[in-house]
């Protein structure tokens, strides 16, 4: 185990008796005691606070902690496909910079609406998506079958 994120966003149902539950646990785990962790790959963030910092860092912006505050797909987005569990992809953007290099081989083991294998594709990375239900397969095949033609972005 290497890390919890927290993936925090902001829309959809509201509850009435109690604190919405508006985030995602994802776990990092390494199969070994070595793992790739690209820092300068990972887009900075604004200071919540940057006149605590000096104008220099500020401008740098911060690495992001443990808690990630990355909006849902929005219903108008172009990523869009429908799928009801569909991740952005700026989430999987930060992950496959993060714990990838160009070439590497990207697994996602539960596709769902195939943003890990679009994602991945985009930065020159190799991937597998597996999924057993039929909808992801097929919502993954609409999405992907066009990425065939696409050449990567290194």
């Amino acid at each position: 185990f290497i890390n919890e994120i927290i993936w925090a966003y902001d829309y959809g149902g509201r509850s009435r008796d109690r604190f919405p539950w508006k985030h995602d646990n994802i776990l990092w785990y390494a199969k070994s005691d070595s793992w790739t962790f690209n820092l300068e790959e990972i887009e900075r963030i604004p200071y919540m606070a940057p006149g605590l910092v000096g104008p220099e860092k500020a401008a740098r912006g911060k690495l992001p902690t443990d808690v990630w505050w990355i909006t849902i797909v929005p219903t108008n987005s172009r990523e869009r496909t429908g799928y009801p569990t569909q991740k952005p992809e700026k989430l999987l953007e930060r992950i496959i910079r993060a714990a990838s290099r160009p070439g590497d081989l990207v697994v996602d083991y539960f596709a769902g609406s195939g943003t890990t294998g679009a994602v991945a594709h985009r930065l020159g990375r190799h991937w597998i998506l597996v999924d057993n239900n039929p909808d992801a397969i097929a919502i993954m095949h609409a999405r992907l079958s066009a990425l065939a033609a696409a050449k990567p972005v290194l």
